[in-house]
């Protein structure tokens, strides 16, 4: 964990206000955004939400099945975690674990996942040549979508830029 205190990594990832461009939810109840520079020049979205979300760190996967088996409990989905699939799969309506694709391009991927809940997007969005957004937006439904967003943000606000930084070190993006 010292590599990411210390790492001139940690301010390449940077919290931002949440983009109007990418808004997608009607009451959204959750956002967040974060900027970062790809070590690689001339990536596409799509290469670099893969590289992110198809390749976790294993303890990342171990909290994402535990959740599932938790959730499953209250009546959430609970599914694969595999949230990048295969490469070859990222069209418009393929699922990837959880999330289902809405939009696939050179500048943006959408996923999503809607359930009585709450709703789920997640987007990679490309701003220049190597510099991205990752954002996240929860809309919040009922009140068991509430208090699980209560319990799960800390978790995420921690993880989401740690994916981010761990593609990074790994030289994926």
């Amino acid at each position: 964990m010292r590599f990411y205190k210390s790492s001139p990594l940690k301010n390449k990832v940077k919290a931002i206000p949440f983009p109007s461009v990418i808004t997608k939810g009607k009451g959204a109840c959750y956002q967040d955004a974060f900027m970062f520079t790809a070590n690689k020049a001339e990536l596409t979205a799509k290469q670099v939400y893969f590289a992110i979300f198809a390749e976790l760190p294993q303890w990342v996967k171990g909290l994402l099945t535990l959740r599932n088996k938790v959730v499953a409990l209250f009546g959430f989905a609970a599914t694969d975690n595999n949230m990048g699939s295969r490469f070859t799969s990222m069209k418009i309506g393929e699922s990837a674990g959880f999330l289902r694709y809405q939009l696939v391009s050179d500048e943006q991927v959408v996923s999503t996942s809607e359930e009585p809940n709450m709703a789920i997007w997640l987007t990679v969005k490309r701003v220049s040549q190597s510099q991205f957004i990752v954002a996240t937006e929860v809309e919040l439904r009922t009140l068991k979508g509430r208090v699980y967003m209560a319990i799960i943000k800390p978790f995420h606000r921690f993880i989401a830029p740690f994916c981010i930084r761990y593609a990074l070190k790994m030289n994926r993006i």
